[in-house]
Parts: C-alpha cells; sequence; structure tokens
C-alpha cells in the first residue's frame, strides 16, 4: 500500500521528512492546463525540488468546464484534456481524480440520462489520452453537498464499465460515502475495479485522529478486497507544519488495526 497527502507543492518543505510516499496535488494549479509554457515550467521545477513525487491530482475540471448539460464545449473539452495529460506525464503523475462536481453538476430540469450519456462521451475521449501518457483517470462518486451526478460507487462504477477501457477505473472516498449512508461494504463490491481510496474525517474534513471518527470499517473492507494500491489522506487542512505527522501516526493506527499494511 502506497500512502499519500492530498498537500500544495508550495509546502513542500514542511513535508519533505514525513513517512509516506507520494504528494496528490490539485489538476488546475499543479498542470495550469490553460496557461502557458513558462507558467507550467514553474510549477514543474517546484515539483523536481521536492523530496516526494508528485504521483496523483485531482479536480480534474474547473466549474465553468461542463462535460454535462444544456451547453457543452467540446472544443475546450479537448484542448483541456490534451494538456492535462501531456503535462500529468512529465510530472510523473500517475493517477487523475475525476470528481468535480461542480462541473458536472446536472442542471436542474435537465435530463439525467442525456447527462450520463454525455458524461461518458467525455469520458471515453478522455480515455486514450491517459493511456497514451500513462495516465490513469480515476472517476470519483461524490456526495449531495458537491454534485448530484454520480454520487455512489454503484454509480462509478456504471460509468467505468459503461466505457470499458482500461484507463479508466474507480476511486472511493469515505467522506463521500459516509454522507450517502453508502456501506463500507460496498468497496469489497467493486474490488475489481478499484484502483485509488481517498480518507478524511467527516466533520470539518479533518485530519484522521481529530476527533473519535473511526475509519477502520472502511480500511478492512478495503483489506477483504485484497485492496493493496493507493490510499491518500484528503483532509482540509489546518496547520500544514504540524498535521501531517499527526494525521499519518493516526492513519496508520487505524490502518495496523484493521490489519492493513
Amino acid at each position: 500500500m502506497k500512502l499519500g497527502l492530498y498537500i500544495d507543492i508550495k509546502h513542500g518543505a514542511a513535508f519533505a521528512d514525513q513517512p509516506f510516499d507520494f504528494v496528490e496535488e490539485n489538476v488546475q494549479t499543479l498542470l495550469v492546463p490553460e496557461e502557458d509554457e513558462a507558467a507550467f515550467r514553474e510549477r514543474l521545477a517546484i515539483v523536481r525540488s521536492l523530496a516526494k513525487p508528485v504521483a496523483a491530482a485531482n479536480r480534474l475540471l474547473p466549474a465553468d468546464l461542463k462535460p454535462v448539460g444544456p451547453v457543452v464545449d467540446e472544443a475546450r473539452l479537448q484542448r483541456w484534456g490534451e494538456s492535462v495529460f501531456r503535462r500529468a506525464e512529465e510530472v510523473g503523475v500517475k493517477t487523475i481524480v475525476w470528481g468535480s462536481g461542480g462541473a458536472r453538476r446536472v442542471p436542474e430540469g435537465f435530463s439525467k440520462e442525456q447527462a450520463r450519456e454525455q458524461f461518458l462521451r467525455a469520458v471515453a475521449s478522455y480515455a486514450p489520452l491517459a493511456e497514451r501518457h500513462g495516465v490513469l483517470i480515476v472517476i470519483e462518486p461524490v456526495c449531495r453537498v458537491d454534485s448530484n451526478f454520480i454520487m455512489s460507487l454503484a454509480d462509478g462504477a456504471d460509468i467505468v464499465n459503461s466505457v470499458g477501457h482500461p484507463s479508466v477505473r474507480l476511486l472511493a472516498d469515505n467522506f463521500h460515502m459516509d454522507i450517502e449512508g453508502e456501506a463500507p461494504s460496498e468497496i469489497e463490491r467493486f474490488a475489481d475495479i478499484l484502483e485509488h481510496v481517498h480518507v478524511s474525517e467527516i466533520k470539518g474534513r479533518a485530519i484522521p485522529g481529530t476527533t473519535d471518527y473511526d475509519l477502520r470499517p472502511y480500511l478492512r473492507a478495503l483489506k477483504k478486497a485484497g485492496y493493496d494500491k493507493t490510499l491518500v489522506i484528503e483532509p482540509e487542512w489546518q496547520d500544514v507544519n504540524t498535521q501531517p505527522a499527526l494525521a499519518l501516526k493516526a492513519l496508520r493506527a487505524q490502518m495496523a488495526d484493521a490489519g492493513l499494511n
């Protein structure tokens, strides 16, 4: 199991010595897809100065770049994807999380079935780009707080299986699962396509160990599923200088209790 932290690369000095394997960042600030090469080179220089690799990135689309709804800018979506996956390869990003709940929110009165077909086309158009650049897309189901579309692991699995491309897989996030009342056992149900995991506490999306919130049911489900890939702490950081160490210590203790290495 490889452990990651979702954290801005500008805080590299704060996490350089922490016991984790990789950084997950924000596509939009890491890869600056619509900015020129000079701007990207500035970000790339920071990445190359870090003690940890940046192996994952999330928040694929900004809220104003919509793959679903009555107005879809196909040309901009394509330009965005080409920039993202090319730059991801150069950075060393291997996994890109397609959550972006705001972008994929279905407008009121618009057909959910039509939105599904639009979203499938968008994912299918990005899959060959991801494959060409050695990147996996992981579809992230999100809760009602963030979107109204693709809100369960079953919904995400429907997209993955319908696209049917080896570069498109599934993500599980306990924050979204908990809010939607999804049982941890759903992780086992979709083990064959699960590729990436996010964890945090529910209240305030805090780091593990902040309250008595128990991640072990989710961690035990990962154990039963035979999951041994990537697990990322994705909180709202309050203090990047002290919290990474606390979060990693708390998560590792719960992982040990769950028999997850």
